[in-house]
């Protein structure tokens, strides 16, 4: 048997001027995608910033506008329980208290008719008698005296013109 001797050698190679080039353009366009992936990313962030302010600034808004919204009803809810009461003079609502005006879960004002009743009872003179809903209520009987029925065709001219003008004709 034949032994064989391997011995490993230490070659250096050395690039040829082909070989760098290539490399070197290969390493060019690498960096330059590099590069590109860089700036895209940087103006996906920056775009993704400016849809969150956008997003943010919208929030707000539609919360100032739930807010006004919210402020609105409570105005009215308090201003038709000072009328119901019998407020005499609608600037005194500025006067009542709103800080025991409560919103609930569906939105709506909690609190008022006790919010009016405690100023009633501390200002009863900003208060009258108050007035009735219905207007039926309000309204005089009506006597049991029968209308009076006349006929056209006897009338002169003159009367019937004067009783033209009794109704607005």
């Amino acid at each position: 048997m034949s032994e064989e001797l391997i011995v490993d050698k230490q070659v250096e190679i050395q690039p040829e001027k082909n070989d760098l080039s290539q490399m070197s353009n290969k390493d060019i366009k690498w960096r330059a995608r590099y590069k590109e992936a860089v700036s895209e990313l940087e103006s996906l962030k920056a775009s993704e910033e400016r849809r969150s302010r956008e997003v943010s600034e919208k929030i707000s808004a539609v919360e100032k506008q739930r807010e006004a919204a919210i402020q609105k009803r409570i105005d009215a809810e308090l201003k038709a329980s000072a009328v119901n009461a019998g407020l005499t003079d609608l600037d005194l609502i500025k006067l009542i208290n709103k800080d025991k005006i409560s919103i609930d879960q569906s939105g709506d004002p909690v609190g008022i008719d006790e919010v009016v009743n405690e100023f009633k009872g501390l200002k009863p003179a900003y208060f009258a008698e108050p007035k009735k809903t219905s207007s039926s209520t309000n309204a005089p009987l009506v006597s049991n005296v029968p209308p009076v029925k006349t006929s056209v065709w006897g009338l002169s001219s003159e009367e019937f013109k004067s009783k033209m003008k009794q109704f607005g004709a």
